[in-house]
């Protein structure tokens, strides 16, 4: 099921960070991938799944000050169309950005454009798929 198209996507070669890497911040346990931008070649692919937990939302509700109750609070949420608490479209995209500057196709790379449509909510406590192509 497909919850968010991106439709366009570019790329920028950043040029190299300074100094040492940064510690993950969402996965400690993660490591980054070593492959370049220059490396990508026609026809790889890349996909990760994500489960989004309520803590996520609310964490993304306190940092952007979004704290639109249909992400965070179960009983409004109940009482909409939905049936409890979705997650934040934007939220959705920040992994997209995530993936795209971390994993796939890795250091260096930055969207610079990202053109998306919210095809259906996700619920919190969902796990996404990313897949890049």
């Amino acid at each position: 099921m497909v919850a968010c198209e991106v439709r366009t996507l570019r790329l920028h070669r950043g040029a190299p960070a300074f100094g040492p890497r940064p510690e993950p911040l969402m996965n400690p346990n993660s490591t980054m991938n070593e492959n370049t931008y220059d490396a990508l070649q026609i026809g790889q692919s890349y996909s990760v799944d994500r489960l989004i937990t309520a803590a996520d939302v609310r964490t993304f509700a306190t940092l952007t000050g979004d704290d639109n109750p249909i992400h965070i609070d179960e009983e409004f949420a109940a009482g909409t169309r939905f049936g409890k608490p979705i997650v934040h479209g934007v939220l959705l995209l920040g992994i997209i950005s995530k993936v795209l500057g971390r994993d796939f196709p890795g250091p260096g790379s930055i969207a610079v454009s990202i053109s998306s449509k919210f095809v259906r909510p996700v619920p919190v406590g969902s796990t996404i798929t990313v897949e890049v192509r």
